[in-house]
């Protein structure tokens, strides 16, 4: 049995090695090849030529970083004129969330002694507000309220501990 096993393992061997014998396939792919490497090689363009860098001295470090916060002396008097600020205790509503530039004045309610009120539309629902109520990402407050116009203070940052009071006033649109 072994003598047997020997004789077939040889076998095998013997027909394996004649199966590498691949000197008659890819003669296509090989020709090919042959053929490209025959043809002339077209010379490359010549690149562009790059002048010589000549670097320049900066001559302004005696100015204005713009990247550093300027530097006041009177910080103090500025902070007196500027006691502007939004207050950080106050309880957010619900129209705080929108950008003051999504709200659409559509027109006001009033009713027999009470203050007008007036109908804003966000994210196409409507909305009742009335003077004193906050609206928009700065912290804005309604001042007033006429017939075509909704007057808001807002709070804007000037910088990281500075606030400036800007008025924006939302008109009401005809409608066609």
């Amino acid at each position: 049995m072994s003598q047997s096993c020997y004789i077939f393992t040889c076998l095998l061997i013997i027909l394996n090695l004649t199966g590498c014998d691949n000197s008659h396939y890819h003669t296509d792919l090989k020709n090919y090849f042959h053929e490209v490497e025959k043809q002339s090689i077209q010379p490359k363009k010549k690149l562009m030529h790059i002048e010589q860098y000549e670097p320049v001295s900066y001559n302004a470090s005696h100015l204005k970083d713009p990247f550093k916060e300027m530097h006041n002396p009177d910080k103090k008097i500025i902070k007196k004129k500027n006691d502007i600020k939004p207050n950080p205790d106050r309880i957010k509503q619900f129209l705080e969330k929108f950008n003051l530039t999504l709200f659409t004045f559509k027109g006001v309610l009033q009713q027999s002694d009470e203050p007008l009120k007036a109908l804003v539309q966000v994210n196409n629902t409507v909305h009742i507000v009335s003077v004193g109520d906050y609206l928009g990402v700065n912290d804005g407050q309604i001042i007033s309220i006429t017939n075509t116009a909704i007057h808001v203070k807002e709070i804007i940052p000037i910088n990281h501990n500075n606030w400036n009071e800007h008025t924006q006033v939302l008109s009401l649109k005809k409608s066609k």
